[in-house]
């Protein structure tokens, strides 16, 4: 997934604050194709994991209601 996020990052004190922004295309498989008529299925971000190396920080997993 590289090249979705924006991210920002400042170091104070020896700790490290994160802002991540994500950039995705979302679908709620709720809408319908106008041409076929078909559902559309959903697409949603449904984990993240954040690490450094082979350390990792933080990670999240998401059904699809947040």
């Amino acid at each position: 997934m590289a090249g979705i996020f924006k991210v920002k990052a400042k170091a104070k004190d020896g700790m490290t604050k994160v802002k991540m922004l994500a950039k995705h295309v979302m679908e709620t498989g709720q809408r319908k194709d106008k041409k076929t008529g078909e559902v559309i299925p959903a697409k949603f971000i449904q984990e993240i994991t954040v690490q450094h190396g082979a350390t990792q920080f933080f990670r999240t997993v998401r059904d699809c209601c947040v």
